[in-house]
């Protein structure tokens, strides 16, 4: 749907006009204004902006002349159509003059001003396709400066690439490195920094290739203004800290900088001092000049060891060890840095004993902080840093005991949670291993199919049950993973003959439902 205006000095010819166009059927158009002459059509276009302009040359008080000259300074973009009962050059000049895209003479056709209003469409759209391609540009360019400048705080400085780009090395520097879960958060940010600092010259900027890691970087002359800067930041958290106030905030803040070729390691210190965070914090602040940098050890290196020999040598070994791995932590006491040193420690042993036995490894470690950095608990963590391990401790036993001790514990398994829902996926996903896989180590070593084999499993349970308790048969049903009576009935008959009631009964037991 393409909109229009119509500007002439005739009611008739106006109707007329509407009339016509909206025979057309190759677009859709709609009139949403009048105006009788060239001074009313200006007042028109100061309420609404069509998409296109049909207006007539030869008008009382503005005429198509002056209209158009107007019009050009104010919507240069808007494509219009002049329509006139005249044939003068003079005329066409001055409308090509600014930039009309058709003209009309009157008495005109149906098919004469559905011409014209096409190729204003096509205007438009160019228009349209135009501006999308300015601002691709536009944005290819400020994520290119974007890049630019992060590549100047989280890389070492490249003296000969970053001299190009004009940045002063005498100048004084504060950089403060944030990290948020908070949607939206650079414009709370820049409001900040904006409401304290405004007569300073400091650029905000987010990177996004780490999710949450907001920079504000600082640039004076003098090194009493930087230390005035330093003095002031403990305001600017506490703005931050009002409007941010649904989620988690985390900051740290450089010693005074003296050349940009420092930043980097402003940075990497600030990047220390965040990791000192605990998960239950929901805002914490770090400032260079009075951060200690002191730690403690959660795990010794012996602790580690006995770990490993669980982890290595015990039946479900690599479960139990990773599970008393994660016991010790607490997510209110330890930070963040020292359950990361001690997550290292154990997965640098496991990866020794993975490459001792040829098999492959990950550097996981090398995303621990910012996968885990607005983490409420450790579920995360552990899932995940466990399903690692455990992967690791099967890929070797796979390589050491072939696929019949996969085969054992996947039996194993089904056996001990025979009442739970069990399907070829669950059981792949349980020992790391594709469908696939888990599907043809069954089939080499069951002459039946898991259904059936889960089946005579709760079948057998069943009929303990039923003999041993006076559990109801609904009951038992539940128990032992049938959630529908009615189907464990059915299921029960189709491999005993017997109802569960009649089973019960032929036991010389009353039904006890």
């Amino acid at each position: 749907m393409y909109t229009y205006i119509i500007i002439d000095d005739e009611r008739l010819i106006r109707l007329g006009l509407i009339s016509k166009i909206e025979e057309i059927s190759s677009e859709k158009f709609e009139c949403i204004g009048e105006a009788e002459n060239g001074k009313k059509g200006m007042e028109l276009l100061e309420e609404i902006t069509p998409d296109i302009i049909i207006t007539d040359m030869k008008m009382a008080k503005m005429d198509g002349v002056e209209f158009l000259k107007n019009l050009h300074e104010i919507h240069p973009d808007i494509p219009v159509i002049v329509i006139s009962g005249y044939k003068a050059f003079d005329y066409m000049s001055q409308a090509i003059e600014h930039g009309v895209v058709g003209y009309v003479l009157k008495p005109f056709s149906t098919e004469e001003i559905e011409k014209q209003l096409l190729k204003a469409v096509s205007r438009i759209e160019q228009n349209k396709n135009l501006t999308r391609m300015r601002e691709k540009i536009s944005d290819l360019e400020q994520s290119q400066e974007d890049m630019e400048f992060i590549k100047v705080i989280t890389e070492p400085w490249n003296e000969e690439e970053n001299d190009k780009q004009g940045f002063c090395m005498d100048n004084w520097h504060v950089l403060i490195t944030i990290y948020t879960n908070v949607p939206d958060e650079m414009n709370i940010l820049r409001e900040c920094t904006k409401r304290l600092w405004e007569n300073c010259d400091y650029i905000c900027y987010e990177n996004k290739n780490i999710y949450g890691q907001y920079f504000v970087l600082f640039t004076v002359k003098e090194e009493w203004q930087a230390a005035k800067i330093m003095s002031e930041v403990s305001e600017f958290f506490s703005v931050m800290k009002i409007r941010n106030h649904t989620g988690k905030f985390y900051g740290a803040v450089s010693e005074k900088i003296h050349e940009i070729s420092q930043i980097y390691r402003a940075y990497q210190a600030n990047e220390k001092m965040l990791r000192n965070i605990r998960l239950a914090d929901r805002m914490k602040i770090f400032y260079a000049t009075e951060y200690s940098g002191q730690k403690r050890k959660i795990y010794t290196d012996d602790e580690i060891q006995d770990l490993m020999v669980t982890f290595k040598y015990e039946t479900e070994g690599s479960h139990k060890a990773m599970q008393q791995f994660f016991e010790r932590f607490s997510i209110e006491t330890d930070t963040l840095r020292e359950i990361g040193d001690s997550c290292k420690k154990i997965l640098s042993r496991i990866d020794e004993w993975a490459v001792e036995n040829q098999v492959e490894t990950d550097d996981i470690m090398s995303v621990f902080y910012t996968r885990y950095r607005f983490c409420n608990d450790l579920t995360k963590m552990e899932k995940e840093i466990s399903g690692y391990a455990n992967l690791i401790s099967l890929s070797i036993q796979r390589k050491n005991h072939s696929d019949d001790y996969i085969y054992e514990q996947i039996c194993k398994y089904i056996q001990e949670n025979y009442y739970k829902k069990i399907t070829l996926q669950i059981l792949a996903e349980k020992f790391y291993l594709s469908a696939a896989q888990c599907s043809n180590i069954l089939k080499q070593h069951m002459e039946k199919g898991l259904n059936v084999y889960l089946m005579e499993i709760r079948i057998r349970k069943a009929k303990e049950l039923l003999d041993k308790t006076e559990m109801s048969v609904e009951q038992i049903s539940k128990e032992v993973g049938y959630p529908n009576p009615k189907y464990f009935f059915r299921m029960f008959k189709q491999a005993t003959t017997f109802t569960p009631i009649e089973y019960r009964k032929r036991e010389g037991r009353n039904d006890v439902l």
